[in-house]
């Protein structure tokens, strides 16, 4: 039981790391830095739209490990606090992905289909989004790792 244990917060972590640190390298580092180099709303839609093409498929892939993995883990045995603790990243998981949702079926399109003066408010509402499920999905990461040691 405790190998099983082990693979599922393996994958569980890994899953979340790696969204986890990519949304960090695209909001933190790659989009400011891409944004004061070009200084044009419409290259640098460009340029993030080239490199973020297919990445729809690798969240999902992300989405569902992270997801099928905390629901099997919610089976595994805790206290009171372990359970309140995964509830709430249940619910926060549940939230980023309708934020995805929100970002990759309605931002997505509006953004490949807007004219110059609809880019910069579409560019600031993905971005307000892009925060918020970055602070959503980092507040789940803490409680997970909080959980794991009320299993102790």
């Amino acid at each position: 039981m405790q190998v099983l244990h082990f693979i599922l917060v393996g994958i569980h972590l890994t899953a979340s790391a790696i969204w986890l640190g990519s949304m960090c390298y695209s909001l933190f580092v790659f989009q400011p830095r891409l944004r004061a180099h070009l200084n044009d709303p419409e290259k640098f839609e460009q340029i993030v739209q080239t490199v973020s093409a297919g990445m729809r498929r690798a969240v999902i892939v992300a989405l569902t490990a992270i997801g099928g993995s905390g629901v099997t883990l919610l089976f595994w045995p805790g206290g009171t606090g372990w359970w309140v603790m995964n509830a709430a990243k249940l619910v926060l998981w549940l939230v980023a992905c309708g934020l995805f949702s929100r970002v990759t079926l309605r931002l997505w399109p509006a953004r490949v289909f807007a004219t110059a003066d609809e880019l910069p408010g579409i560019q600031q509402q993905a971005a307000r989004i892009g925060y918020t499920m970055f602070a959503v999905v980092s507040l789940a990461f803490v409680l997970g790792i909080t959980a794991t040691h009320l299993l102790d």
